[in-house]
C-alpha cells in the first residue's frame, strides 16, 4: 500500500508532465503553469485525505488497532 507521500509524488509528477505537455502544444500559457500544477497537486490531496477519512475506512483503521484483524 502506498503511503501519503507516495501518492503525493505521484500526482505531482503526473500534474508537472501534464503541464508541460499542454504548455508544449500552447493550449496553455507558461505563466500559468506553476499555479496549475499547485492547483492539481491541492486537489488531489483533498481527494486522497476524504478518501482516508471516510468512516469506512476510519472504522477498518480502529479496528485493526493492536493487531485485531
Amino acid at each position: 500500500m502506498l503511503n501519503a507521500e507516495q501518492v503525493k509524488g505521484i500526482f505531482e509528477r503526473l500534474a508537472t508532465i501534464g503541464v508541460t505537455y499542454a504548455v508544449a502544444k500552447g493550449y496553455i500559457p507558461a505563466d500559468q503553469a506553476t499555479p496549475l500544477v499547485v492547483l492539481i497537486v491541492a486537489l488531489a490531496s483533498a481527494g486522497w485525505g476524504f478518501y482516508v477519512n471516510t468512516h469506512g475506512s476510519l472504522t477498518t483503521a480502529v479496528q485493526n488497532v493492536g493487531g485485531n484483524k
